[in-house]
């Protein structure tokens, strides 16, 4: 006979001596044949499913295949096209959560629907039900019917999708009116020890809970069978302390209950009772039964909270001081704790992402010396994580400034994935404790970054002055060499009227000159502001020239080197230009050449127009 067998094998990676694989036979003509009769008999099952639900698909477990059997036209656009694919049931289950359903309900639905949980859900009975939302918020329902087991083990299911929305929202609705009506008042009694129902349209009055201390209180004025308004007046006016009872008999009237309770679900007051003089702390509290915005009833709960409000009343005065004390630290900090400094224990306000991100265990750590211990052996550049491994010495010293300054500063530098940012630890002392500190750490890369640029733009602007300096000094000398040499020579000619009168011209010129390169010193302004200013006028080159080398020929001759000066081809000597600068420039160019030329030599000084 014809007989069907499944074959298999693994590797056996323990061999080492080359590849083994390990491989089974086994006869499995009757389970083949059990499953085509049970595929038979459970086409009667998906075809009822199919009746229910818009989309349904077969599902080999053994296999992970996925045969579709029944498809709408409104799915196929949705999901139908993943369930389409050439693919497995796993790998297209995950494609249609990832992509349709919504981000809440979808590790839910990972699990739902994999094969291990469809396994684990049918092994001993026939069908399981999920309900989710699609990524528009719909809401889905998804129905796996076994139809294929080899004993309690499912070999085959039946999977099928159907939109419930419509279905799932009225019958969700209809049950969150129906609890929220019956058990509001049982929620307010749980809470409150004493609770009435208030028809508000007949200012009736109705007891719903009591125990004995309110009952001799305040339950007998309500237990009188008078109407919600004349019971709650006659309370106030009662027992309520004096400096709340205006307040406590506006808030609440029928009118500030309607006004209060039509946007909203409830509202509390809270206030004083006169007990024997001494005020003691009560709730009251109105829940709108029913979802008109006008509301027709309500649910009046009152409660003892004197110590439940007073222990409030001190931890608001305790987070009021934390705050404000916290606040010393500006927003910009990313870490903030506050730290016991005689142990080291920590309380976190807030993390830094950065650092949370690059050390392990950041946000674990509850003691500030290991806080800071694991940020230099980690994230600190070699060169500042020394600080940060405090002997006792250096803490005392950190503490004793802090207690007399009331903060501290300290810049370090940190390195993160190759990059080196600047950041900086600050401390604050807790002027409400005295072993206590807020301490933050914060990035402070843009503003250190920035010093460092305005500092190396002081430097450069400092260079400039020097450079600048020394360049005029170097001007000046030339035309300060050239008065001093004509005076000397005006006193040896004291006697030629013409000769001294020649020497006094020329000293004139080189000092106009000096006079123009003092005037250039003095405006600095243009130099830290990088700017050189142009006087464009008409000059006569040649006269320029002129003077020029009148200044310079005391120097050549003194140093026995003659200076010729020529001109060629001039036809326009009076242009357009800067003359200061040009004789600096010019100044220079012959104050070198006499300088670098030897005794005995010359210097010619050309001035030649060329064609334009």
């Amino acid at each position: 006979r014809t007989i069907v067998v499944r074959c298999g094998g693994v590797r056996n990676f323990n061999y080492v001596n080359g590849i083994r694989i390990e491989g089974t036979h086994q006869d499995v003509t009757e389970t083949i044949h059990f499953q085509n009769e049970e595929a038979r008999r459970n086409r009667d099952i998906i075809e009822i499913l199919a009746s229910e639900y818009s989309s349904v698909y077969y599902i080999d477990l053994t296999t992970d295949g996925l045969t579709p059997y029944t498809m709408n036209e409104s799915t196929e656009s949705a999901f139908g096209q993943i369930f389409r694919k050439d693919i497995s049931y796993s790998e297209a289950y995950k494609l249609y959560v990832d992509q349709l359903v919504s981000s809440e309900d979808r590790n839910m639905m990972l699990d739902a629907g994999s094969l291990r949980n469809i396994m684990r859900e049918l092994r001993d009975k026939k069908t399981f039900i999920t309900t989710y939302r699609d990524a528009e918020g719909r809401y889905c329902e998804m129905k796996f019917v076994k139809v294929g087991a080899e004993g309690d083990k499912p070999l085959a299911v039946a999977l099928g999708f159907a939109d419930k929305d419509e279905e799932l929202r009225e019958k969700q609705e209809a049950e969150t009116l129906r609890q929220r009506n019956t058990d509001i008042i049982g929620i307010l009694a749980s809470e409150y020890s004493s609770v009435y129902y208030i028809d508000l349209t007949t200012d009736e009055l109705d007891p719903y809970t009591m125990n004995e201390e309110t009952e001799s209180e305040f339950g007998r004025i309500f237990r009188s069978g008078i109407k919600y308004s004349d019971a709650y007046r006659m309370y106030v006016n009662t027992l309520v302390y004096d400096e709340d009872r205006g307040m406590m008999l506006r808030a609440g009237s029928v009118y500030n209950i309607l006004k209060e309770l039509a946007d909203k679900k409830t509202f509390i007051t809270t206030y004083r009772s006169d007990n024997n003089g001494d005020p003691h702390y009560c709730e009251m509290k109105f829940v709108k039964v029913g979802d008109d915005e006008n509301p027709q009833a309500v649910a009046l709960g009152f409660a003892d909270k004197d110590e439940e409000l007073r222990e409030e009343m001190q931890r608001k005065a305790i987070a009021a001081r934390d705050a404000a004390v916290i606040s010393g630290l500006s927003d910009d900090f990313g870490c903030v704790v506050y730290v016991d400094y005689t142990t080291g224990a920590e309380i976190h306000y807030r993390f830094d992402p950065l650092l949370s991100a690059s050390i392990p265990g950041w946000e674990s750590i509850t003691n500030f010396d290991v806080r800071l211990g694991t940020l230099a052996d980690t994230v600190v550049h070699p060169d500042d994580a020394a600080y940060f491994h405090f002997r006792q010495e250096t803490k005392r010293q950190l503490i004793e400034t802090v207690n007399r300054d009331g903060v501290y500063y300290h810049n370090f530098r940190i390195i993160i994935d190759g990059r080196t940012r600047y950041y900086q630890l600050k401390i604050v002392k807790d002027e409400h404790s005295d072993n206590h500190i807020i301490a933050g750490l914060r990035n402070v890369d843009e503003t250190v970054r920035r010093e460092m640029e305005y500092q190396e733009q002081l430097e450069l602007a400092n260079k400039s002055k020097t450079d600048f300096l020394f360049n005029m000094s170097h001007d000046i000398r030339t035309p300060m060499n050239a008065i001093i040499g004509f005076t000397q020579l005006a006193k040896k000619n004291a006697s030629d009227p013409g000769r001294v009168t020649d020497c006094l011209s020329k000293i004139e010129v080189s000092g106009e000159h000096l006079l123009s390169l003092i005037n250039e010193v003095l405006d600095m302004s243009r130099v830290e502001a990088g700017k050189l200013r142009s006087d464009m006028k008409a000059v006569c080159i040649t006269e320029a020239a002129g003077e020029l080398v009148t200044i310079c020929r005391a120097n050549a001759e003194e140093r026995g080197i003659t200076l010729i000066y020529q001109e060629k081809n001039i036809v326009h000597p009076v242009v357009r230009a800067d003359e200061l600068h040009i004789n600096q420039i010019v100044m220079n160019i012959l104050g070198n050449a006499i300088k670098y030329t030897m005794p005995g030599g010359s210097v010619t000084y050309t001035v030649e127009e060329t064609p334009c």
